[in-house]
């Protein structure tokens, strides 16, 4: 009598593949999101009363999510070099990010040259968060002003203010 060889299931082999492929991609990419600080929840030292409520966490959409330091000491920032609001004064797109890397709070206040009142201004940014929309405390005249965007660093220990920058940008008003 002659003995059958038993051939594996193709169709159970290829479905067990392809669902062994897609866990070792999504751990992958888990495990490279972390590595980077990326995790999504803000890290216990900059977890202090006042953060902004409108801050969101991770990486804001189209910046490089596996981004470095600029250097030790160094306090790095995006932020968009136009703001479009509209005639009242909602919805511009500042796109401001505190980086991961950072190891300081930030507080963002936006001006019109010219003018010392302040337009916007947000309460603490953690690491690893962003605040894509702000709206103006006062609308300002339709058109085109330039302004100042100033970011200040703050200790996340002691919520003393340890440097500001400023960046230029272009206020534009429909």
């Amino acid at each position: 009598m002659l003995r059958q060889r038993s051939r594996p299931h193709t169709a159970l082999v290829l479905v067990l593949s392809i669902l062994c492929a897609i866990l070792i991609a999504l751990g992958l990419f888990l495990f490279l999101r972390n590595l980077n600080g990326s995790s999504g929840e803000v890290k216990s030292a900059f977890r202090v009363e006042g953060l902004d409520p409108a801050a969101q966490t991770g990486t804001p959409p189209g910046a490089p999510w596996n981004e470095k330091s600029p250097g030790e000491n160094l306090f790095g920032y995006r932020v968009s070099s136009t703001v479009t609001f509209q005639s009242d004064g909602t919805g511009g797109g500042l796109n401001v990010q505190n980086p991961a890397f950072n190891e300081y709070l930030m507080v963002v206040e936006l001006t019109a040259d010219g003018d010392e009142s302040v337009l916007y201004r947000s309460q603490y940014i953690a690491p690893n968060q962003y605040i894509s929309k702000v709206d103006l405390r006062e609308p300002l005249a339709p058109g085109e002003h330039e302004g100042t965007v100033y970011l200040s660093a703050v200790d996340p220990k002691t919520l003393d203010v340890v440097g500001v920058l400023e960046n230029p940008i272009l206020i534009k008003v429909k």
